[in-house]
């Protein structure tokens, strides 16, 4: 299996670095200039990812549709607080 931050299963750390990996590519979306790491250049960065969007913590909380949204929307300066709801 993938090692999270040293362990078999994600631990602290793991959770409190993963919030920022779904905004990095919502960021990318919405500018296509910002191009995040790719796998080739960080391959255990992305096997760590897609470990973590498989874990139930996250899949219960992610959803990146949403994120995007948000994300536009602070963008336009006109937040909205209750995507997804």
């Amino acid at each position: 299996g993938v090692r999270i931050f040293g362990r078999d299963k994600p631990g602290f750390a793991d959770y409190m670095v993963w919030p920022f990996f779904p905004r990095v590519q919502a960021f990318a979306t919405i500018f296509p200039e910002l191009k995040p790491p790719t796998a080739e250049e960080f391959p255990h960065l992305h096997k760590w990812i897609e470990a973590m969007k498989k874990d139930k913590a996250v899949m219960t909380t992610l959803n990146e549709q949403y994120l995007l949204q948000h994300t536009k929307s602070v963008l336009d300066n006109n937040v909205d607080y209750d995507v997804g709801l």
